[in-house]
Parts: C-alpha cells; sequence; structure tokens
C-alpha cells in the first residue's frame, strides 16, 4: 500500500502543476486577447479549465481503487474513465454551438495538463520550474 506521505506529495504535485499550468495559460489568453483573437483566448481558457478539471478527477479516482480488490478496483476504473469522457466532450461540445469560442483552440486547451506533465517528466529527465 502507498504511504499517506507518498500520497501527500502527490496531491501537491498535483495542485502546482495544475495551479502554474493554469497560470500560464490565462497569461497567454491575456496576451491573446489583448491582440484581438478573443475567441482563441477564450477557447484555450475553456479547454484548460476543463483539463484541470479532469486531472483532479483523474487524481481522485486513482485513490478510490487502492485497497480495493481487482473486480471493484476495475469498475471505479472504467466508471472513471466514462465520467472523465464526459467532462472532456462538455467544452466541445460548448465550442461547437457558440462561436465565443474557438473550437480547435479549446482542443489545445484540453492538451494543456497532459503536455505540462510531459514537459515535467520528459525533457531528458530533467525538472523544469514546475518542481519546487
Amino acid at each position: 500500500m502507498i504511504a499517506a506521505n507518498t500520497l501527500g506529495e502527490h496531491h501537491k504535485l498535483q495542485r502546482r502543476l495544475s495551479q502554474r499550468t493554469f497560470t500560464f495559460v490565462v497569461m497567454v489568453a491575456l496576451l491573446l486577447f489583448a491582440l484581438g483573437y478573443k475567441e482563441v483566448a477564450r477557447g484555450l481558457v475553456l479547454g484548460a479549465s476543463f483539463s484541470v478539471l479532469n486531472f483532479m478527477l483523474l487524481a481522485q479516482a486513482l485513490g478510490r481503487q487502492l485497497g480495493h480488490g481487482r473486480r471493484r478496483a476495475t469498475v471505479i476504473a472504467f466508471a472513471s474513465i466514462g465520467v472523465r469522457f464526459a467532462v472532456l466532450a462538455i467544452p466541445l461540445i460548448v465550442a461547437l454551438r457558440l462561436e465565443a469560442f474557438d473550437f480547435w483552440w479549446t482542443v489545445v486547451g484540453l492538451f494543456c495538463i497532459p503536455a505540462a506533465i510531459l514537459v515535467d517528466h520528459g525533457l531528458a529527465g530533467r525538472r523544469l520550474f514546475w518542481r519546487g
């Protein structure tokens, strides 16, 4: 079983990664908004918001799987996937139906957290500014 201290560190990393990524996205969106790309900026923030929500739901589901038997953990995992896919569909539907949001930049926003994880853990194993 995973120690409570390890889970605490995991939650701190998750929170820090989410906050810094979303802050970066908002700064980019403000720049885009100032340059006149209002729909692009709105789409980026919409997608990034749901990307953070999806990441938080993933972390919650992983914690709930611990300590259960294989069958119960599998049910929790599949239910989590279904819920998270439904959550990711919301900004896509909103961006398709409303002209105030750019669809493709909403998609880019949805990939913000996965991209931040790749940047943080990728790049030759170096830890970048997301740590500390």
